[in-house]
């Protein structure tokens, strides 16, 4: 098993959980920590994969499942649990484990998917435009559209909203100075 996270200390942590996993096939380990992490390579390593995230926002989900990792699962998960899954996929399984996304596949186009994904990963809009080869009032009707779509005030929050850090769940009162 081969294990793929943003932070050495946790990909050693999953390392050692399913260092004594006997399987009949070599499965990639996607750890997608920090959140956002996955979709980084996920199109370049070998495969089958296994993606294990807690980011429970739909459109970054269904951004993940477009790469068509053999399994996905997008909830808490213990050690029982992930080798479980590494086992599934090294058998030859496929598998989606998390929130419901039927009702999410029609909400957004693909347009703006996309410059939700960018917003997400720090690109302002003229460099979003720039990467998708449109004008810079493209982008801006789209986020406009997305921050009516997704009841946010700000590209921040839409962006941290792709990254699982929903700040609408954050009460402002109670943030540290």
């Amino acid at each position: 098993v081969r294990v793929y996270s943003g932070g050495p200390a946790l990909r050693e942590h999953f390392e050692a959980m399913v260092a004594s996993l006997v399987v009949c096939r070599s499965v990639t380990l996607v750890v997608d920590a920090p959140f956002g992490h996955a979709l980084l390579g996920l199109g370049l390593l070998p495969r089958p994969i296994l993606v294990v995230t807690g980011n429970h926002c739909p459109y970054y989900l269904l951004d993940l499942l477009e790469f068509a990792p053999e399994g996905l699962v997008a909830q808490a998960v213990g050690l029982s649990q992930v080798r479980s899954a590494v086992t599934r996929v090294a058998l030859g399984e496929n598998f989606y484990h998390g929130p419901h996304l039927e009702e999410h596949r029609c909400c957004l186009s693909s347009a703006e998917r996309k410059v939700l994904r960018l917003l997400s990963f720090g690109l302002n809009l003229d460099e979003i435009a720039e990467r998708l080869l449109v004008v810079p009032k493209t982008i801006q009707n789209h986020v406009a559209e997305l921050k009516f779509k997704l009841e946010f005030s700000s590209a921040t929050g839409l962006a941290l909203y792709y990254r699982g850090m929903d700040p609408r769940l954050v009460q402002r009162e109670n943030i540290p100075l």
